[in-house]
């Protein structure tokens, strides 16, 4: 579900995808102590794959060069505009 839901709000590649899958597991490896079991584990993980693709945009951007400025633009602001993470 989590690589599905990156490759559904970005324009990476399926191996960029499980790339930024596989710091999504890390991340969540290392913090899982620090979750807590009050708040939904699936809204908490969704959050850390938003924000490991907009990092792994960030960290590629001359990757993304055939983009317009306004392409990188809207891209990073619908990432940053999804709200709905459950879904």
């Amino acid at each position: 579900k989590l690589l599905g839901y990156i490759m559904k709000i970005s324009s990476f590649s399926i191996d960029e995808a499980e790339d930024v899958l596989q710091e999504v597991f890390i991340k969540v490896y290392k913090n899982l102590y620090g979750f807590d079991e009050n708040l939904s584990f699936s809204a908490w993980i969704y959050r850390i794959t938003r924000n490991e693709t907009i990092t792994h945009f960030r960290k590629n951007k001359v990757y993304y060069n055939n983009l317009t400025q306004e392409d990188n633009e809207f891209f990073l602001d619908s990432l940053i505009s999804d709200s709905n993470v459950e879904e």
